[in-house]
């Protein structure tokens, strides 16, 4: 139902810039908050315009980054998402950052690193959805956790 109704409001007469980039970046996160797949190709043009109308956002770095772990471009997203953990003063863009970072690292096989991001993350906001799922997925892959 929230993917109908951003949809809808891209639609809307007179919308701006920043409104727009906030719609394509709330479209674009269903993809990593739900993991739906289903949606990675659309986000990840949905994340590439909003950051075209706003690319100065942070947040937006952060949503682009984790949908390129998602379709495996780990070395496109890892600094994109290192960025983020830099420059964001949003708590919930480090944890995003830090959890996508270590399933980052984890598909590289880098494990300590992966161990420390997700610790990272835990400490940062381990009840975020993003979080919890990247931990149940890393768990279930390797022995991150």
């Amino acid at each position: 139902a929230a993917e109908a109704y951003w949809r809808s409001l891209l639609h809307r007469d007179g919308l701006s810039p920043s409104k727009a980039a906030e719609i394509l970046d709330s479209l674009s996160c269903l993809s990593i908050y739900y993991g739906r797949s289903d949606l990675l190709p659309e986000a990840e043009r949905w994340i590439g315009e909003a950051i075209n109308h706003v690319p100065q956002a942070i947040t937006l770095k952060g949503t682009k980054g984790s949908i390129l772990v998602e379709l495996g471009r780990i070395d496109e997203a890892i600094p994109l998402l290192r960025e983020v953990l830099k420059r964001s003063e949003w708590a919930i863009d480090h944890a995003v950052s830090a959890a996508y970072l270590a399933k980052a690292y984890a598909a590289k096989g880098n494990l300590q690193t992966a161990k420390d991001f997700l610790t990272q993350a835990q400490n940062t906001n381990g009840d975020h959805i993003v979080v919890r799922r990247i931990m149940r997925d890393l768990s279930a892959e390797t022995t991150v956790t």
